[in-house]
């Protein structure tokens, strides 16, 4: 289906939903659960960085999408929830605690609209559309984008 027929939801109009409030036994728990799946997922990226051993695949993954696995080992609740007791989450960027609470603020959502428009579209365009597992020969393309002419 051409992306001109997709029938995106504008992120403006979505209803405010009530917030859901997580208590902060239940929030802690959930976020160390995350961390611990996360840090054995990622312990041989760390080990590998640690020891200055790269793998041609893994390191290429970890560093074309510019993520680390400290970034993923933090936990996030998701828009509009609530947490209990989370006066760390005021750091994070995009986060406020007020009244014993830690959550996405909507100055941060309406700073980033136009990139959740953009996500959303994208997920539901996927969503609607047969897969397709051909690479067109783009992998090898990305194998060596950013590459020095050494390398």
């Amino acid at each position: 289906m051409p992306a001109q027929e997709i029938s995106t939801t504008e992120v403006s109009s979505m209803p405010p939903a009530e917030p859901q409030f997580i208590a902060l036994e239940q929030w802690q728990s959930q976020a160390q659960s995350h961390y611990e799946l996360v840090d054995q997922l990622t312990v041989e990226v760390r080990e590998r960085k640690q020891s200055g051993v790269r793998h041609p695949i893994e390191d290429f993954l970890w560093e074309y999408y510019s993520l680390r696995p400290n970034h993923l080992r933090r936990w996030h609740p998701g828009w509009n929830a609530h947490l209990e007791g989370a006066s760390e989450y005021e750091t994070f960027r995009g986060y406020r605690f007020e009244n014993n609470a830690a959550f996405v603020s909507q100055e941060f959502v309406e700073h980033r609209r136009e990139s959740l428009q953009w996500m959303l579209s994208l997920l539901e365009g996927v969503a609607t559309r047969e897969a397709k597992f051909g690479c067109f020969g783009l992998h090898e393309w990305a194998m060596v984008y950013r590459l020095e002419q050494s390398e």
